[in-house]
């Protein structure tokens, strides 16, 4: 859970930064797709070669995670699946929405005192809007922890769970992509390049969460992603330059001997 907190702050820092290259729109987190395919793609086709080496078959149905023994289909893996998917996807789209309403409404990690009031004096975005919009971030990670744990109870790999997300995810962000680019506003091939990179950190990010969240206490995992906002002002401070004020160390130390304490108490 500990790479998922550092990779989940580098995820959230460039797509910041890609948001700031599309008008300030989330939609720039669509260029992930093709990442998450090519990826996703190479692992089926490197399971399929060694299938076909120790079973003598691509594929069958005793090995399938959606199919029962009786040949039945397996909703609650089906389901599972779907459910992580839409969770994961609003979760991007939510990492991006809160860090460009943080910055609107003066309450980043890395704004300076006289910047923020500044930004709050001349703003109309209410700080509500990206607390709201963490709480939702909360919410939704719970619902993932709890998913994961269901399916990995009717015998879904966690590695296969991790892959076939990432497959969905990647063909309907790139449906999305392919309608923003010629119904709203044109992409650069820049910012597939640039997304390829983060969708490849996002692929060890699902993973490594899956794996913790099956394995793990749901608390204590809870209590170690909170530690990602130290990495998160880290990666913000070495490129960004910015130095955040007293108040927002103070909160950031809070954060951190909160989540540590809750992590002592589950052990």
């Amino acid at each position: 859970m500990l790479w998922y907190s550092t990779c989940n702050p580098i995820i959230c820092y460039l797509i910041s930064n890609g948001i700031k290259y599309r008008n300030g729109s989330s939609t720039i987190v669509y260029a992930e797709g093709f990442g998450f395919v090519f990826v996703y793609l190479l692992y089926y086709l490197i399971t399929s070669i060694l299938n076909k080496r120790q079973h003598g078959q691509i594929w069958s149905k005793d090995r399938s995670a959606f199919l029962k023994k009786d040949g039945g289909i397996n909703y609650v893996n089906l389901l599972g699946m779907l459910i992580r998917v839409l969770f994961q996807g609003l979760a991007l789209i939510n990492m991006g929405l809160m860090s460009y309403y943080s910055k609107k409404a003066g309450i980043s990690t890395t704004t300076s005192k006289s910047t923020s009031t500044q930004v709050n004096e001349s703003s109309e975005i209410s700080v509500l809007i990206p607390i709201l919009l963490a709480l939702g971030q909360c919410i939704l990670f719970t619902g993932t922890a709890l998913t994961v744990r269901i399916v990995s109870k009717q015998g879904y790999s966690t590695l296969q769970f991790s892959f076939d997300i990432g497959l969905l995810l990647g063909i309907f962000y790139i449906g999305m992509f392919i309608y923003e680019h010629y119904n709203v506003q044109p992409y650069q091939f820049s910012d597939v390049i640039y997304f390829f990179v983060a969708a490849f950190i996002l692929i060890l990010s699902i993973m490594t969460q899956n794996y913790a969240l099956k394995m793990g206490k749901g608390g204590l995992a809870s209590a170690i992603v909170q530690t990602q906002c130290f990495f998160q002002l880290l990666i913000e401070i070495t490129f960004d330059k910015k130095i955040p004020n007293l108040m927002q160390i103070i909160a950031l130390i809070c954060g951190i001997l909160g989540a540590v304490t809750i992590a002592l108490a589950k052990n």
